[in-house]
């Protein structure tokens, strides 16, 4: 390689190598290295020796850990460290000033939850999405990799058309209470519930109530977000409701991801009604959000018992929404019950289930 001083573009991908050739670094212009797909367990400790090297591709390896020499490199502008065993950052990474784009998505061990790491390279590729500004994530490694304390919020979003119950529902759930005359939601409201978290934590449930004015549909892919608690709340009042169910659900799946769904069938005695459940099932069988449904009827035992029940099934997936405590993310497993029916006038037991449901 001596004799290759003026190699500016250098590919050295899928060869299964164990560590990358020591005269690496006599390629004193190279601009351009990738090192991707091997079985490298360390990176050359002198790499910052190349002043000129813009991107560096060092995913699909086995590393551990990152020398300071990376972070010494004053014209990277691409760094792509996925899918490896890193246990933690070199301070030297907040030096990269010309970064422009750094993947470091599978290294579970840094605790970067996937909000701060951005779309993947294949994803910024191709559909050409905007990565994450490096700085960022910098900054938030080493803001939370001290003494970490559990944030402990977890965010849960109420939707459906408008005047189907859903701000009465919210204060019926935090506040116990429930006015007749309850106006519409203009815009998004913002309640916070507190609810303890095994016995000896607190969580703070930030709810999100939307207005279910159809002119305010186009706004809510804004706010709709993965890692969340979505409660559809339905009634059959003008009927539709297999086609609004439909509808919500679809949208919860585009934004929110597998979030789990909780399917509130309000107003069940002033305008009985059910759901096409095979129906829906199969519009939505293309992701996580609904896997298994359940019914509840019309009868008050009936729905307690059945609520009793959902309540256990569904343990866990608020503190599953939970952020990185002591540098790892909680492992409570979601039941494989996404989406639950029950009806409003079980709203007691409906607490029940959404409180439980950190244990």
């Amino acid at each position: 390689m001596s004799q290759l001083a003026q190699l500016q573009i250098l590919y050295l991908s899928h060869n299964q190598l164990m560590m990358a050739p020591k005269t690496i670094i006599l390629l004193t212009q190279l601009q351009q290295l990738d090192l991707s797909d091997n079985h490298l367990t360390v990176v050359p400790i002198d790499l910052n020796l190349l002043t000129q090297l813009q991107h560096l591709y060092l995913q699909n390896n086995q590393l551990s850990l990152i020398p300071d020499a990376i972070g010494q490199l004053p014209k990277l502008q691409l760094l792509d460290i996925s899918n490896n065993h890193l246990m933690s950052l070199p301070e030297t990474f907040k030096n990269l000033k010309s970064l422009q784009k750094l993947y470091l998505h599978r290294n579970d061990a840094l605790g970067l939850p996937a909000e701060v790491l951005g779309p993947t390279r294949e994803d910024v590729v191709y559909p050409k999405e905007q990565p994450a500004k490096p700085s960022d994530i910098i900054d938030y490694y080493f803001r939370t990799r001290g003494d970490k304390r559990p944030l402990n919020e977890a965010k849960l979003i109420l939707v459906g058309r408008g005047a189907v119950g859903k701000t009465s529902l919210v204060n019926r759930l935090v506040h116990n209470k429930f006015a007749k005359d309850e106006k519409k939601t203009e815009g998004i409201n913002i309640t916070e519930w507190k609810l303890p978290l095994n016995g000896n934590e607190d969580v703070r449930l930030n709810i999100w109530d939307f207005g279910g004015q159809e002119i305010m549909h186009a706004t809510h892919q804004f706010f709709l977000t993965q890692r969340s608690l979505y409660l559809l709340v339905l009634n059959g009042r003008e009927g539709g409701e297999d086609a609004d169910a439909e509808y919500w659900l679809k949208l919860i799946e585009s934004f929110g991801g597998d979030s789990p769904v909780i399917v509130v069938l309000n107003k069940i005695k002033e305008h009985p009604f059910d759901l096409n459940h095979r129906a829906l099932h199969r519009c939505v069988c293309s992701s996580a959000t609904l896997t298994k449904m359940k019914t509840c009827g019309s009868n008050y035992k009936r729905i307690s018992n059945c609520c009793n029940v959902r309540a256990s099934s569904t343990r866990g997936m608020i503190a599953a929404l939970m952020p990185v405590k002591n540098g790892k993310r909680r492992s409570t497993k979601i039941s494989s019950a996404r989406t639950s029916f029950c009806c409003s006038s079980a709203l007691i037991s409906l607490r029940r289930i959404i409180a439980t449901q950190s244990k």
